[in-house]
């Protein structure tokens, strides 16, 4: 999880993506994301939070 997140791979970036792509917004209620404190290095909540949902 932390070298991911230290390379890119797994960043906020890619969590939006990946939430569009998989319609997670639709499918749940609530909108809490719980990650791995080691995905701190790479994803950023405020990010998240500006982010709109690819496909949309």
């Amino acid at each position: 999880m932390w070298c991911a997140a230290g390379k890119g791979a797994f960043s906020s970036e890619e969590v939006a993506r990946r939430f569009g792509k998989t319609r997670l917004p639709e499918r749940v209620s609530h909108r809490e994301l719980l990650l791995p404190r080691l995905a701190a290095t790479g994803v950023s909540a405020h990010a998240l939070k500006r982010a709109k949902p690819a496909g949309k």
